[in-house]
């Protein structure tokens, strides 16, 4: 099947894309795509939200190990000369943060009843 997104859409959501990062935006968005498959039905979602996902899921994949990409604290002291730095996706893992899991209709709250049987 085709990713749901492009190398092209990925440059347009994510300043920090490159050309000479393609190939791997290829696969990476190719897995992605797969993975919103089959999280979610795919025909009852806008087409710009699934390519707005597969972007932004796609960019936290690639942004790991990249200096000063990702970077959610970072800490530095004169003296003694320390300094710490953590990065929001240290190992480029896939997720689907609570705001697209919402979009893409994942886990949306439901509410029901069961009637007993009388008698």
């Amino acid at each position: 099947m085709d990713p749901l997104a492009t190398p092209g859409d990925l440059a347009h959501f994510w300043v920090g894309y490159d050309a000479s990062m393609e190939s791997r935006a290829r696969a990476l968005l190719s897995a992605v795509s797969a993975a919103i498959r089959a999280s979610c039905d795919v025909a009852t979602v806008d087409p710009e939200v699934l390519r707005l996902v597969c972007c932004q899921a796609t960019a936290r994949m690639m942004q790991a190990g990249e200096s000063g990409q990702g970077v959610t604290q970072e800490s530095w002291a004169a003296s003694p000369y320390s300094g710490s730095v953590s990065f929001a996706n240290p190992s480029g893992d896939l997720f689907l943060t609570a705001f697209e899991r919402r979009l893409l209709g994942i886990d949306e709250p439901w509410a029901g009843h069961v009637m007993g049987r009388l008698g």
